[in-house]
């Protein structure tokens, strides 16, 4: 499991900020608090990319390795008034720690999710921000700027729903699987990202052939909706129903 260094105390506007540090158990680099500062990177010209969304995400290159450093927002109304601050109730149950402990189990059960490195958590009274620190996956990009560009063709649709009922038949839930989330590299593997807020449910196994059903079922009518909307929102986007078709060909298909 995900290992915590105790909290650092330091002096911020005369009150104390604990920082806690988590490394992943299969990253053997010493981190500091400094990996999380964009401007620490920034100074070592380690920056090699960014993606500007709701919110930025950074890239860097350090040691021959390419990792996302993201910032934990808020999203909704209530976003707007608290951005990035949370109830802090223990260090394991902060979503930086949560997120940093699936990924470990995802990678010991050889799914393709990023690597997990490190986390930062800043607590602050009854308070708390975080920072997560991933390896980024080389040569990919998210499918829907894929398909913003051009088709993919009813093998990679297959693939992507074969990947789907890979990570739902070891019962993990991806509480945001949407068109962004989903992963293509330059050889068509597909990977999911983005596991914050997402869990390994209580064992429930589905026989090949079967329809999904319950929470599974809402998960791909959340991509399902997601593949929609982006379709009705620009002119050029490459999806049809037949591609859903082939994604549903291959979770159908696919076996654990």
């Amino acid at each position: 499991m995900a290992t915590v260094t105790a909290a650092l105390k330091t002096k911020n506007n005369s009150s104390y900020l604990n920082n806690y540090l988590i490394s992943a158990d299969s990253f053997n680099q010493d981190i500091s608090s400094d990996w999380f500062e964009p401007d620490y990177w920034r100074s070592l010209n380690a920056i090699i990319g960014q993606s500007s969304g709701r919110n930025t995400t950074h890239f860097v290159q350090h040691n021959n390795v390419a990792m996302v450093l993201r910032h934990y927002y808020r999203g909704g109304l209530f976003g707007k008034l608290i951005k990035d601050h949370y109830w802090f109730s223990g260090i394991e149950s902060t979503r930086a720690y949560r997120e940093l402990s699936l990924l470990e189990k995802l990678d010991a059960l050889n799914l393709p999710a990023p690597k997990p490195i490190a986390a930062r958590v800043q607590q602050q009274g009854k308070l708390y921000r975080a920072d997560i620190l991933i390896e980024k996956i080389a040569n990919a990009e998210d499918v829907f700027h894929r398909l913003r560009r051009t088709s993919l063709n009813a093998d990679v649709w297959q693939s992507i729903g074969k990947t789907i009922r890979l990570f739902h038949d070891h019962n993990v839930y991806h509480s945001d699987l949407n068109i962004h989330n989903i992963m293509c590299d330059t050889q068509d593997q597909i990977f999911l990202i983005d596991f914050d807020k997402c869990d390994i449910k209580p064992h429930d196994a589905i026989n090949s052939g079967e329809p999904p059903s319950g929470w599974r079922e809402k998960n791909l009518q959340r991509l399902l909706r997601s593949l929609t909307k982006e379709k009705n929102k620009y002119d050029e986007f490459f999806w049809s129903d037949n591609d859903w078709q082939s994604l549903m060909t291959g979770y159908k298909a696919a076996t654990k």
